[in-house]
């Protein structure tokens, strides 16, 4: 790819890497607020330059600010030239009209490269904080979708007995073809007393307080969704420091790694559209 000026605004260690990544490639880079880099100048003084902006994924802090900054979209927006390229994850509705703005957390590549490494870091967590072995315990994942299904299959490697709650027809058929067990989210025919350890992707209500209690005393509930998670504030509450937030695993476990992806595929994107 021909050499482009990018701005990397706000982020963690990923951002970090990412830079990196972009600075050994040869391509100019400007940088502020991101985690673990001196400034080359503050927000207001790069973003009226910036050809090619990279975005923390995801974007936005709880308060609704880009990831670093005190800036909300409508003050990004307001300091880019007009035909800015835009990368960045979950746009809010103001980010997302902009004409020049890419959803990277949208893009096919990224969110399966991403699946991966975040079944990595769930595994990982799991490892370190069960006082059993993952080898003939047994272990239930809530959603076949991509994170599920990738650390389901990671598990099994590791000789556990897996389950994967799903709703959907097709999901069930994944699931079984993959010689894996199955069960009704919501439903759990089977029970849930025989868990060593559950796994939540689904970011909605799935357990009834009624089910909760039936958890052995030693199951840990790793939460993988994003807000609100898969179980309401007072069941968290009765799970103590059994359940585990695990948010942005791949910034967390796998830094690198994660901002290399990241960086990888905006360097596709703009090759495709380059050749357009």
């Amino acid at each position: 790819m021909n050499k482009r000026s990018f701005t990397v605004l706000g982020g963690d260690a990923r951002m970090r890497y990412l830079v990196q990544a972009l600075r050994a490639s040869g391509h100019p880079v400007a940088v502020s607020c991101v985690a673990g880099l001196p400034d080359d100048a503050p927000p207001e003084a790069l973003l009226p330059r910036a050809d090619i902006l990279i975005l923390p994924l995801p974007t936005y802090d709880k308060d609704g600010t880009i990831v670093g900054t005190a800036l909300s979209s409508e003050a990004l927006l307001a300091m880019i030239p007009k035909g800015t390229r835009v990368f960045c994850g979950k746009p809010d509705a103001v980010l997302a009209a902009y004409p020049g703005v890419t959803d990277l957390l949208a893009s096919p590549p990224l969110t399966v490269r991403n699946a991966a490494l975040t079944a990595e870091g769930a595994l990982a967590a799991a490892m370190t904080l069960l006082p059993t072995s993952v080898l003939g315990g047994q272990f239930l994942v809530v959603g076949a979708g991509r994170i599920g299904m990738a650390l389901a299959r990671r598990l099994r490697a590791l000789g556990a007995e897996v389950t994967v709650s799903a709703r959907r027809k097709e999901d069930f058929a994944k699931i079984e073809s993959e010689a894996l067990r199955s069960e009704q989210t919501g439903v759990y025919a089977n029970g849930l007393a025989q868990y060593d350890c559950i796994f939540n992707t689904v970011p909605a209500k799935i357990f009834a307080s009624e089910q909760l209690a039936k958890l052995s005393s030693d199951c840990l509930w790793l939460e993988l969704a994003s807000a609100p998670g898969g179980l309401a504030e007072e069941d968290r509450a009765l799970l103590g420091k059994r359940f585990v937030p695990c948010p942005g695993l791949p910034g967390r476990c796998c830094p690198k790694t994660a901002g290399e992806l990241i960086l990888s595929e905006v360097f596709s994107i703009l090759e495709e559209e380059v050749a357009l």
